[in-house]
């Protein structure tokens, strides 16, 4: 199913989500990409930019249960991108 997205989205910052979001169980799949991409817009909206990869990679960590982010540093690394650099995302409360 499409993204629920609603603003501007840049097409890397897209096709990274659903990227990252096939990681996720088919369980809990919907319920990830509604919450993720309402995490990630907000956070656009804050910032008063478009969705770019580097909002969608902020926004994916942020979204994760603070117990349960350990699993997306797996799907990061899979798209080559360090987690370490986002050190404060996976700290984030």
């Amino acid at each position: 199913p499409e993204l629920p997205m609603q603003g501007e989205w840049l097409p890397d910052a897209e096709d990274l989500l659903k990227r990252l979001l096939a990681h996720v169980p088919a369980i809990f799949r919907m319920l990830a990409r509604r919450k993720t991409t309402k995490v990630i817009e907000h956070m656009a909206n804050e910032a008063n930019s478009p969705v770019t990869r580097e909002l969608v990679i902020k926004g994916y960590i942020t979204a994760s249960a603070k117990v349960t982010r350990f699993r997306t540093r797996e799907p990061l690394r899979a798209e080559g991108i360090n987690p370490d650099d986002y050190q404060a995302e996976f700290d984030y409360e």
